[in-house]
């Protein structure tokens, strides 16, 4: 053969190699139409007010339990005496369990949020707070995400008594903090489909985050992890539960949605669980007073 047809020869091709290849289907979007679920970012809160708020207050508050500390103005250390002692906020303001088993001075539950026992303690958790309120209050707004950082902290508080009994001493806005991030989990789980790539790396991050400080909370044996677990579960349970669910409400001659998940819309389901909460408080309460650790 010549070398030149044998170039120009080719080896026969089949019937499939002549088979075009499948379209894709081209899928049209259905026009937005009213009653549909609109974008989970579409009613943003401009600013993050109560966030910065909250950082302040905790800061102020730790200036004053420094000055009221004994060893002089450049102690960084706040020094825990009695909680009975009743002349200082870090006495009284305290998570003492003694005190709110035998002295009924349930307040403590909460007022703990607002304390920390070094400049470590609260330069972390007010970085904790920054960084994770601001988004969690421009989704949800402020009424609700105040209403999850107390209520999610506050069963931080009650897990912890519950376990701990009179033995608890206990300070610091961490419980609250992990029922931010119980928020941002149950917000990115159950919005990651929607939001795609960006849903899934934020829902993922937050796990990873919340892991790793559970485990340092079992390493170290100052860490109380039972307000961290006890705020976690309370801040996906209510994350979950009000969790912002914009629909479309008109089209024309603009589009207007509203959440179905408002606070406000959903106050009767918000009062039940304080009630729920304050029956277990006392359940705890007796249970430690009169059958594990009366006096």
């Amino acid at each position: 053969m010549d070398p030149e047809e044998a170039q120009n020869t080719h080896p026969p091709q089949t019937p499939a190699d002549h088979e075009p290849e499948a379209e894709q289907p081209i899928v049209i979007p259905r026009p937005l139409q009213i009653g549909d679920l609109a974008h989970p970012f579409s009613q943003l809160i401009p600013n993050t007010f109560v966030t910065y708020t909250l950082v302040t207050i905790i800061g102020v508050i730790f200036l004053v339990q420094l000055g009221e500390q004994s060893t002089g103005p450049y102690s960084f250390d706040v020094q825990w005496p009695s909680c009975f002692d009743g002349t200082r906020i870090s006495h009284d303001w305290a998570g003492c369990g003694a005190a709110v088993i035998y002295g009924q001075q349930f307040y403590r539950m909460f007022t703990l949020m607002f304390l920390h026992g070094s400049t470590t303690h609260i330069a972390f958790n007010a970085i904790a707070l920054y960084a994770l309120g601001r988004d969690m209050e421009r989704i949800y707004g402020r009424g609700r995400f105040l209403y999850i950082y107390f209520v999610g902290g506050f069963m931080g508080s009650l897990l912890s008594l519950a376990f701990r009994g009179p033995s608890e001493f206990t300070v610091g806005a961490s419980g609250a903090i992990f029922a931010i991030a119980g928020m941002n989990l149950a917000f990115y789980y159950i919005y990651r489909q929607r939001l795609g790539e960006m849903g899934e790396q934020q829902y993922q991050a937050m796990l990873r985050m919340v892991g790793i400080n559970l485990v340092i909370g079992v390493l170290l044996i100052r860490v109380n992890n039972y307000a961290h677990i006890g705020g976690l579960i309370g801040g996906a349970l209510l994350g979950y539960l009000f969790i912002p669910w914009h629909t479309v409400k008109s089209l024309a001659p603009e589009i207007i949605t509203a959440d179905e998940n408002s606070l406000s819309a959903k106050s009767g389901l918000a009062i039940a669980i304080v009630c729920i909460l304050t029956a277990l408080t006392v359940a705890v309460w007796a249970l430690w007073r009169f059958v594990l650790s009366p006096i």
